[in-house]
C-alpha cells in the first residue's frame, strides 16, 4: 500500500485573485454612453466607468471609473459591483479597503457571478476584510466551481490536499484537480502527476469516477 506524506503541491491556496475588470461586450461610443450614464442607466455607468478604468476614447481616470462603477453598483449591477471590489482591493481611484473589497464582491457573488465568488473565496482564505474562513471560503470556491471556475477547482483541490478546513482526503483533492485540468488549469494538471505517483491505482480510479460537487462537509 502506497502512503502519502508531506505533498508539497505546486501552488498554495489563495494567492491569486482576479482582478481583471470584467469587460463590456463592445466597445462603446464615449460621449453617447456618457449621457446615458447621467440618466441614471445601470450598464452604461458601467460602461463608462470602464472607458475611465481602461482609457478607451477618453484620459484613464481610476477616480471616475470608481464613481461610475458605484452609481451603477448601488442599482445592483453585477459587473459594477464586482470591478468596484477590484478597486478597492487594489486601492484604485480609491482608499485601499479590504472590507469594502468584500462587501462589493458578496454583493455580486450573492447573484451569482463567479469571478466575485471566486475573489470572495479568496479573501475568507487569506482573512482580509473579513475573519479568516475556511469554510466560507471553500463554500464559495464550490459556488465558482460550479460555474467552471477552474481556479476555484484548483483551490478546492488544493483544500482536500492540505485538510484546510476539511479533512485531508487525497481522492477529493485529485478529483478537484482533475475538474480543473479539464478546464486547462495548468497546475492543476502538475498536482494529479504528483498525486498518481502516491496514491494507490484504486483510489485514483474512484477519484476519477467520483463527482466531487455532490460532496458537503
Amino acid at each position: 500500500m502506497k502512503t502519502i506524506k508531506n505533498i508539497i503541491f505546486t501552488a498554495i491556496c489563495g494567492l491569486f485573485f482576479i482582478l481583471q475588470p470584467v469587460q463590456a461586450e463592445y466597445v462603446p461610443d464615449f460621449n453617447q454612453t456618457k449621457q446615458l450614464a447621467k440618466q441614471g442607466n445601470p450598464i452604461d455607468q458601467f460602461n463608462l466607468g470602464l472607458m475611465y478604468n481602461k482609457g478607451q476614447g477618453v484620459e484613464k481616470s481610476y477616480k471616475k471609473a470608481v464613481y461610475w462603477y458605484k452609481k451603477s453598483a448601488e442599482q445592483g449591477y453585477t459587473r459594477s459591483q464586482y470591478n468596484l471590489g477590484n478597486m478597492y482591493k487594489n486601492g484604485k481611484g480609491t482608499v485601499k479597503s479590504y472590507q469594502k473589497a468584500v462587501y462589493w464582491y458578496k454583493k455580486a457573488a450573492n447573484q451569482g457571478l463567479s469571478q466575485a465568488q471566486y475573489n470572495l473565496g479568496v479573501m475568507y482564505n487569506d482573512g482580509k476584510g473579513v475573519a479568516k474562513s475556511y469554510k466560507k471560503a471553500r463554500y464559495w470556491y464550490k459556488r465558482a466551481a460550479e460555474q467552471g471556475d477552474e481556479k476555484a477547482q484548483y483551490n478546492l483541490g488544493v483544500m482536500y490536499g492540505y485538510g484546510q478546513g476539511v479533512k485531508r482526503n487525497y481522492i477529493l483533492a485529485y478529483a478537484w484537480f482533475n475538474e480543473a485540468a479539464g478546464n486547462g488549469d495548468v497546475k492543476a494538471k502538475n498536482n494529479l502527476d504528483i498525486l498518481e505517483k502516491r496514491m494507490r491505482w484504486e483510489d485514483i480510479n474512484k477519484a476519477q469516477s467520483i463527482n466531487p460537487y455532490a460532496y458537503e462537509d
